[in-house]
């Protein structure tokens, strides 16, 4: 059974970051995980002094990774 998490990566000082506090969290099915996704996606942009937000994802580990990699890369 594949694992499906979701991961809020923050852009702190130009680099992509899962900060402490906001760890992955895994869901049963990518429909839960993306239902969660859309209500912390309107949460995030509630909350003052929050760091920028890169993406909020829904996606295995390594699609998380991929993710993570393309932030990365849109900052050279």
């Amino acid at each position: 059974m594949t694992q499906i998490f979701l991961a809020i990566i923050f852009m702190i000082n130009g680099e992509p970051t899962i900060m402490d506090g906001w760890q992955m969290r895994e869901y049963p099915t990518m429909e839960i995980c993306a239902t969660r996704q859309e209500f912390m996606t309107e949460y995030t942009n509630g909350i003052d002094n929050l760091p920028e937000v890169g993406v909020i994802y829904c996606g295995t580990v390594a699609e998380i990774q991929h993710q993570i990699t393309i932030l990365n890369s849109e900052l050279l």
